[in-house]
């Protein structure tokens, strides 16, 4: 489930940096299995990918140790 809601954050925000007119390529790229596609598509649009994940990553963590501890 974590792995999940991590992903879900992740490109959630990513969407933001694509071009409306790349939205659907994007969520037909996201449906599909391929990790690596989804990451060279965007590329043009994350300037630094890899730090923009672990920052969302990092994100939702800290969303859902907050919410654990509130429970």
């Amino acid at each position: 489930q974590l792995m999940e809601n991590i992903s879900s954050r992740v490109l959630f925000e990513a969407k933001k940096a694509v071009p409306t007119e790349k939205q659907t390529e994007f969520n037909a790229l996201v449906e599909g299995s391929d990790v690596s596609a989804v990451e060279r598509f965007l590329s043009p649009y994350i300037a630094n990918l890899p730090a923009f994940v672990q920052s969302e990553a990092q994100k939702e963590i800290e969303r859902i140790r907050a919410y654990m501890r509130e429970g």
